[in-house]
This record gives C-alpha cells, sequence and structure tokens, in this order.
C-alpha cells in the first residue's frame, strides 16, 4: 500500500497504467489592486523563481 493509499487516494487504471485521481482547488477571483499588480509585475521582472513558486502553488493572488 503506498503513502497516497493510505492517506484515502485511489487510482484509476488508464490503458497499461494506474493514475491517481486528483481533484484541483477551487480558484478564488481575487482584487489585488493597483498595488499588487505592480508588486506581481515586479516579482515576474525581478524574481521570477519566487513568481513561479507563488503562481504553481496557488498563492500568488
Amino acid at each position: 500500500m503506498t503513502i497516497y493509499e493510505k492517506q484515502g487516494g485511489t487510482y484509476r487504471k488508464s490503458g497499461d497504467y494506474y493514475l491517481p485521481n486528483l481533484k484541483l482547488g477551487t480558484e478564488q477571483n481575487a482584487q489585488i489592486g493597483m498595488w499588487g499588480m505592480r508588486h506581481k509585475r515586479y516579482l515576474k521582472k525581478h524574481h521570477k523563481v519566487i513568481y513561479y513558486n507563488l503562481l504553481t502553488a496557488g498563492r500568488l493572488n
């Protein structure tokens, strides 16, 4: 039994492979305002690693 199964995860069979059944989190549209947009643009231009880490984690807005 894998760690994923111990935590309640399930798999589905697709061809010869077992793929995990994943759910995407609900994304909310947040108003970040003028200063938030400027900070976002600054991160994207000068701190790309931090920007993409926040973007992929869903914590940018």
